[in-house]
């Protein structure tokens, strides 16, 4: 056989019979070679699917048919869908394909933002010929099989050999559009975390045991880390996580672009260090999950002109550049109830871990390099501002930035790229995006490091209580 790849196809049909007949049939191609695929659901499972399907298109509980066929499709790898169009549904007295159960089906397919389900091939299964499937959804139909009364009928038809010239093209449509299918598909992920520095990046990767992680590769050369999350219901999430190779806003939005259209992730997180506002009442150490950022040196330099006339004679004119900005703030308040979630207990007990932690780190450490750890430290859910360099001068903070918003909770680099990017991707695969950031210093001339692993930590403990715990990767 040609072809390499391995496919995975799954039969819906509310009778078990039939699957059995399906997998049969299927099976005896894949034993001779010329179907190189695995068929689910498995022999101990049939009944269960069967019988599942049968139940929710009988009580007409569509979405949670169609929510039970999206696990089966996701957890198996789907490359093809056998599809029955009518289950439960009497096809003899059906006017309209789209009044069957397996047209909603196909229907929830076509239109779902999931590129897996959305470009899944399709065989329809029918005793409704296929010219009588009509709508847009029946794009994902790639092959028809003719449904026969009883089972001896259905396996006779379908065969056991090539002779059968429907049967032949059948298995060519199945191994040419599976191939193809197989080869473009998407490894969806649901929670993609970016980094601006690997000391950053360090304090994700603890959050799982060293074993846990899984090293593979962006394009041809770097490296992302990738690993299961299990939240407090037992549900398994996806997760991978990257550093930037140099800082900056726009170092942040390539990478997140890359991101997003290379694991279509469902959320996008960024966490990390970051400045604060000291005459704000911020703290070293509190993190800050914004509502609202923007990019506080976007807008346009001009000239002022004025002129002199001291000298009645000559006229001289004095040229002077003024910054006129033009902020574009980007909304991020759709967190705001889950953050109110993080209470007392939790930022307590970050700094009591915390503590252990600096122990060891300063027993490495110079007496002037000493890791240092805060005594409270809160959340803050004000407005944050990226810009393309770092200040280190409560001048340009006072003039430029807090000029234009007083509440201003924090200041990095990154947050903005990240944001933007993330907004301005196709809708059908927009990520929402998060970023969790401690204040490690007030933008001053006195900025320094000690509290880097500190707010490094605080931002990726922050990040993983609040996706285990709180947030939904499924809520819309």
């Amino acid at each position: 056989m040609n072809n390499d790849i391995q496919i995975n196809i799954l039969i819906i049909d509310d009778k078990s019979s039939k699957i059995k007949v399906l997998k049969r049939v299927l099976t005896k191609f894949i034993d001779k070679g010329i179907l190189d695929a695995n068929i689910f659901p498995e022999k101990g499972d049939i009944d269960t699917l069967s019988e599942k399907i049968s139940e929710y298109a009988e009580n007409r509980s569509m979405s949670e048919l169609q929510e039970y066929i999206k696990i089966h499709i996701i957890k198996n790898n789907i490359d093809i869908l056998i599809l029955d169009f009518a289950l439960t549904d009497d096809e003899s007295k059906v006017k309209d394909s789209r009044d069957t159960s397996g047209y909603k089906i196909l229907d929830f397919l076509h239109l779902n933002k999931d590129a897996r389900l959305k470009y899944l091939p399709v065989v329809s299964y029918s005793i409704m010929p296929i010219d009588k499937i009509e709508g847009d959804p029946t794009s994902n139909i790639i092959a028809h099989i003719n449904k026969e009364n009883n089972d001896t009928d259905l396996e006779e038809s379908l065969g056991d050999d090539l002779k059968d010239k429907n049967m032949k093209a059948i298995l060519s449509k199945i191994r040419h559009f599976a191939t193809i299918y197989s080869l473009q598909k998407i490894e969806q992920y649901d929670l993609a975390i970016i980094c601006a520095l690997q000391s950053e990046l360090d304090y994700i990767l603890k959050l799982k045991k060293p074993q846990d992680w899984k090293i593979k590769a962006i394009g041809n050369e770097k490296e992302m880390h990738k690993t299961i999350f299990t939240n407090k219901k037992g549900k398994e999430l996806k997760v991978i996580a990257v550093t930037e190779d140099i800082m900056g806003m726009s170092e942040a939005a390539s990478l997140t672009t890359r991101i997003i259209e290379q694991y279509r992730p469902k959320y996008i997180a960024m966490t990390g260090i970051c400045g604060g506002i000291q005459r704000n009442s911020t703290n070293l150490g509190d993190i800050v999950i914004p509502n609202s950022i923007w990019n506080w040196q976007a807008g346009k330099l001009d000239s002022v002109t004025e002129s002199s006339n001291e000298n009645k004679d000559e006229e001289e004119t004095v040229y002077e550049s003024v910054f006129k900005r033009s902020p574009k703030y980007l909304n991020m308040s759709h967190f705001d109830a889950k953050l109110n979630k993080l209470n007392e207990t939790f930022k307590t007990d970050i700094i009591k871990n915390f503590k252990n932690i600096a122990i060891k780190l300063n027993e490495e450490r110079e007496e002037d390099n000493k890791v240092e750890t805060p005594s409270k430290i809160n959340i803050l859910k004000g407005p944050m501002v990226s810009g393309s360099a770092v200040v280190a001068d409560i001048s340009i903070v006072d003039k430029e930035i807090t000029s234009s918003d007083r509440k201003i909770g924090g200041i990095d680099m990154e947050a903005y790229g990240v944001a933007y990017a993330s907004r301005n991707v196709p809708e059908e695969y927009r990520p929402k995006a998060l970023v969790i950031k401690s204040v490690c210093d007030f933008a001053d001339s006195d900025k320094g490091d000690t509290y880097h692993d500190f707010c490094s930590y605080a931002s990726a403990q922050a990040l993983y209580k609040l996706f285990t715990e709180y947030i939904d990767i499924d809520e819309n």
